[in-house]
């Protein structure tokens, strides 16, 4: 990096930058380093291999303007496969599409589960979790296309993942219907833990959001799923 700054390959040295960045770094200050950094590119062609990663990174820390502009580069210059992996992201950074999103989901279902591993299909599962609890409309057919339907159709509304509290499962449960803002937001954050959106299974993550969103706290949600569909992207 040094060599790259010395030289004045400002593109290669973001990218650099970029590659540093495990997933779950880039919703913290390290990100925030490397997106201030960021600002003295452009999106423009020169730039096209950075765009992706560059997205990825604004939509992970709010900056849905600037993320909005990488993306649109990626969009017009990166492979598809490479820049459907970001549609769940930034469908939650941007508000969800015209029309819904039905048709973005359907494409996006399509590249992420071609020669998917039950991994890979674990994180689509995760994804589709996090766009359903921020309000976008999951039909029934992308959710048999990642499980099997029985074990669907068996499993309860209000399931809890092994890994979740049950106090604080029941609690979150309890305050968010009742609109008690507070206690929601506790029981948010302590179901969070140290591991934060972006270390905390994403079913558990989607709890947090619906709930959030249940009291109010719709821009805290929309942060809270960015960071966590920000990982989950990879």
């Amino acid at each position: 990096m040094p060599a790259a700054i010395a030289g004045g390959g400002g593109v290669e040295w973001a990218g650099l930058a970029l590659g540093f960045l495990a997933p779950p770094m880039l919703a913290g200050p390290v990100g925030a380093v490397v997106a201030d950094m960021l600002d003295t590119l452009s999106p423009t062609p020169d730039a096209a291999a950075l765009a992706p990663a560059a997205a990825q990174l604004c939509f992970a820390l709010g900056r849905p303007d600037k993320g909005k502009r990488w993306h649109d580069l990626a969009l017009r210059s990166r492979p598809t496969a490479e820049v459907a992996r970001l549609w769940p992201l930034a469908v939650i950074a941007l508000g969800p599409p015209p029309g819904g999103g039905a048709l973005g989901l359907a494409g996006w279902l399509d590249e992420s589960l071609r020669g998917a591993d039950p991994e890979a299909r674990a994180r689509v599962a995760g994804q589709l979790a996090l766009l359903q609890a921020m309000g976008l409309a999951i039909p029934e057919e992308a959710w048999r296309r990642i499980s099997d339907p029985e074990e669907i159709a068996s499993m309860p509304a209000d399931a809890r993942p092994p890994t979740a509290d049950p106090a604080l499962w029941q609690r979150l449960a309890e305050a968010s219907a009742d609109r008690r803002v507070g206690e929601t937001a506790l029981a948010a954050l302590l179901l969070l833990g140290n591991a934060g959106p972006a270390g905390t299974p994403p079913a558990v993550v989607a709890r947090v959001v619906g709930a959030l969103r249940a009291v109010g706290l719709d821009s805290d949600a929309r942060a809270v799923a960015r960071e966590a569909a920000a990982a989950l992207a990879g």
